[in-house]
């Protein structure tokens, strides 16, 4: 993944008291879940889209993602 996704991601996994909801806004909050969701399955080696996904939506991916890529992989 590239260097500015890991930085920008870095910088929100960086705000503390905040939920996703605070900083991103509805619905984008659920759009950056999604975006975490792709990033950790395309590259489950970079440890940062999985502790953004535990601190930010206790561990738990967009279910929906992982449902449309199992269908992509069948």
């Amino acid at each position: 993944m590239g260097l500015r996704l890991r930085a920008c991601t870095q910088l929100v996994l960086d705000v503390n008291s905040r939920s996703a909801e605070e900083i991103f806004g509805y619905p984008n909050y659920l759009n950056f879940r999604s975006c975490m969701t792709l990033f950790l399955t395309a590259a489950p080696d970079h440890t940062l889209f999985k502790d953004t996904l535990l601190k930010y939506f206790d561990g738990q991916p967009d279910q929906s993602i992982l449902d449309i890529l199992a269908q992509q992989r069948s």
